[in-house]
């Protein structure tokens, strides 16, 4: 199957998955040397279409989207064709051995992406999809664009690419995370999710000092992960903590139970009379002459 523009023809390799509103193709160029690939991806239904052909004609005007090239019409919907990098998937490096050292190089080349590119928010909030990072073996980043929401382009914000990227990093430091290894990683991700940022240029800040610190603590051994034993023995210590501010709590409920039942009912005096012959040196009228009666 070939895809023909007006001055290029795309031969189709496979089909890649697409949403409802997409059909995407990997691409080699029929009149290339076939080494590069490429994304050619159809957005299907004439609405969508009509309102996605003015911001990617004005993207290619401006050449504000590298990795962009093209875009045409065809059988009644819009093209768009986008370099296409056939590198494993962030989620597919992580199943081999990816060390500290290499996440940390990926990590910096991610940022160094999205500034260098600065890319509109909606491009590179699709490019921060965890299928769309892809990670060479020399640990550099390159994003795909595979668009999964075309219908959220107008709608889209900086915000919305801060979670992104904050999922990426969860992804890529998901050991440090769950060992609890660095509050300035859990601080910045914190950032990307809590945090007004304005540009790209302020996150690149706030992570460069990031990296700066996970180096400076990768060199002095910090960042070392633990033993299984050492882990379970501080899991111990958390979990035995908790439990003796529970049964502190559970004490003070029971205090409290006791003293509501105490005050709502109080010790009954049980029935029947009691006689009193003397109060003190008193002598009560009546019990004497009873006595000497006798």
């Amino acid at each position: 199957m070939v895809i023909q523009t007006i001055s290029k023809r795309y031969r189709v390799i496979r089909k890649l998955e697409g949403s409802p509103l997409t059909e995407s193709y990997l691409c080699s160029d029929d009149q290339g040397s076939g080494r590069e690939r490429f994304l050619v991806m159809g957005l299907t239904g004439d609405t969508l279409s009509r309102k996605i052909i003015p911001y990617f004609m004005e993207l290619s005007r401006q050449k504000q989207a590298g990795d962009f090239l093209e875009g045409f019409i065809s059988r009644g919907c819009l093209w768009l064709v986008f370099r296409y990098y056939d590198y494993p998937s962030l989620p597919e490096r992580l199943e081999g051995e990816f060390l500290l050292d290499e996440r940390l190089e990926a990590a910096r080349s991610l940022m160094d992406r999205i500034l260098a590119q600065a890319l509109p928010v909606y491009i590179q909030y699709e490019a921060l999809r965890p299928d769309n990072v892809t990670v060479s073996d020399a640990s550099e980043v390159y994003f795909n664009y595979l668009l999964h929401e075309p219908e959220y382009m107008e709608l889209c914000g900086m915000q919305d690419v801060q979670l992104n990227l904050a999922d990426c990093m969860e992804t890529l430091f998901s050991r440090e995370l769950e060992e609890d290894l660095s509050e300035e990683l859990k601080a910045f991700i914190a950032g990307l999710r809590e945090k007004e940022y304005t540009s790209y240029a302020a996150v690149y800040r706030d992570f460069r000092e990031l990296y700066e610190a996970l180096a400076a603590c990768r060199s002095e051994g910090r960042l070392k992960p633990r033993g299984w034993l050492v882990r379970m023995w501080e899991r111990i210590k958390k979990l035995a903590a908790r439990m003796k501010k529970l049964l502190y709590a559970a004490v003070i409920v029971l205090l409290l139970c006791v003293l509501f039942y105490t005050y709502l009912k109080p010790e009954e005096i049980p029935a029947g009379s009691v006689e009193f012959n003397q109060i003190g040196t008193l002598q009560v009228r009546g019990a004497g002459s009873e006595e000497s009666g006798q």
